[in-house]
């Protein structure tokens, strides 16, 4: 079921005129108390109101957000072409960013009070933008799915030419 309120309706048509030719957004979403906050492929993170719809703030990278955004606490995380950064929620501007190692391949996944980022390896980054762990599949073989988490289990998968494997873990402390 879709929602056609106007504030929703508000809030597709604000993005579609700012997508600059996109024929339909590929994204990821995080709904907070007050905001809708869209990372998006036309190089920018949009903060819209949830009450109005309206557009509060627009951050502009130098790349794709194209992986999705995860709020925690205050901050908006979001990753791509365009780096991990991490966002202050209230309106926009850069709070830190962060370097894991690679490109981000797959969205981002919320696991408490910290985002999982894969990159071949699978990383946990803080609200606070600080690493808290990474974790290797093996030498030759990547992270190449999204990670779901489900009763503090990390699940993984991986495929790497004929190698193919699903992976459940518990996080470091």
């Amino acid at each position: 079921m879709s929602d056609t309120s106007p504030a929703a309706q508000a809030v597709q048509d604000e993005i579609h005129r700012r997508m600059s030719g996109e024929k339909r957004l590929k994204l990821a979403t995080a709904v907070t108390a007050d905001l809708f906050i869209v990372s998006s492929p036309n190089w920018r993170v949009y903060g819209l109101d949830r009450r109005t719809g309206q557009v509060r703030w627009t951050t502009k990278g130098s790349g794709p957000y194209d992986r999705g955004v995860v709020a925690i606490n205050d901050v908006a995380i979001t990753a791509g072409d365009a780096g991990r950064p991490g966002l202050r929620r209230r309106h926009g501007a850069q709070r830190w960013k962060v370097n894991v190692g690679g490109n981000v391949l797959v969205p981002l996944t919320p696991y408490g009070k910290a985002v999982l980022a894969v990159t071949g390896r699978l990383w946990a980054v803080s609200a606070d933008g600080n690493l808290l762990w990474r974790h290797d599949a093996g030498e030759t073989v990547p992270y190449s799915t999204g990670a779901r988490v489900q009763n503090d289990i990390i699940y993984i998968g991986t495929s790497y030419g004929d190698k193919i494997g699903f992976f459940a873990l518990r996080a470091p402390d």
